[in-house]
């Protein structure tokens, strides 16, 4: 495989780690609670959402509400643990103005394993079980400003190599003005899939208008041990880089990302 490309000023936003693993049946909310105990020094506040729906979940009709999902953030907002019934997030943020600079995703995943590790650890104290893993995901968000394509595209979606307006003949519709576009991609042995989404959107610090295109992961586990689950994030990640580079406008990676 070829030398991963790296870049002096990436436009990435976050980047999510996530884990599925099959349902507990005495694994519930008040557990979360005694988790968050052990980590509150590091992610002291919290807030409940509704869980987070995978494609393929099955929709229970139960007698009481779905449990659930919890987040438990850091001060400073920049990461978050989400964790619900079957699953299990580590999100690292740098939306603040002005941004901080990328941790390597090395460091990221190791954040990951380690507070999965420390929930794993927990669960099978309260709950007598251990946790089997099906899945995961890894998704990376980045923040497009129009400025920063300026001279470099005729149109913002025109960063995305495949989706670029021919213009070459006459045209009824006039310039979009608003974007979302989906393309999904097969891993070559088909085990996993990359989506990639871009949406228009307005930056919540800046307000200024840009484009925000996710790159997201789901990669079924052979077994649930950390050796297969290190394999499938890096797998992942691979994924993820080389379809970056491949699908965004050469130009705009070498002078306005800094590709090296």
């Amino acid at each position: 495989m070829k030398k991963s490309p790296r870049y002096d000023n990436p436009p990435i936003v976050e980047v999510v780690c996530g884990i599925k693993f099959d349902p507990i049946e005495s694994l519930k909310v008040p557990h979360f609670g005694t988790f968050w105990a052990k980590i509150r020094t590091q992610f002291p506040h919290v807030e409940e959402h509704p869980p987070i729906r995978r494609p393929g979940d099955k929709l229970k009709i139960a007698a009481v509400p779905p449990m659930p999902r919890l987040w438990f953030q850091s001060e400073d907002r920049d990461e978050l643990i989400q964790v619900q019934s079957t699953q299990f997030y580590f999100n690292w943020k740098r939306e603040g103005q002005p941004r901080r600079d990328y941790a390597s995703f090395d460091a990221i995943y190791s954040k990951f394993a380690e507070l999965f590790s420390a929930f794993q650890t927990h669960v099978t104290f309260e709950t007598g079980q251990e946790i089997k893993c099906t899945e995961v995901y890894l998704t990376y968000v980045n923040t497009i400003f129009y400025e920063d394509l300026e001279g470099f595209v005729d149109e913002p979606l025109d960063v995305l190599v495949d989706h670029t307006r021919k213009n070459s003949r006459d045209r009824y519709l006039p310039s979009c003005t608003d974007y979302r576009i989906q393309s999904d991609y097969k891993f070559d042995d088909n085990s996993g899939t990359l989506s990639i989404v871009a949406a228009s959107a307005v930056d919540d610090q800046t307000k200024k208008p840009c484009l925000r295109v996710e790159l997201s992961t789901v990669n079924p586990l052979r077994e649930s041990v950390d050796s297969e689950i290190g394999t499938r994030f890096r797998e992942a990640h691979d994924w993820i880089v080389y379809g970056f580079s491949d699908v965004m406008n050469k130009k705009v990676q070498e002078e306005v990302w800094g590709r090296k």
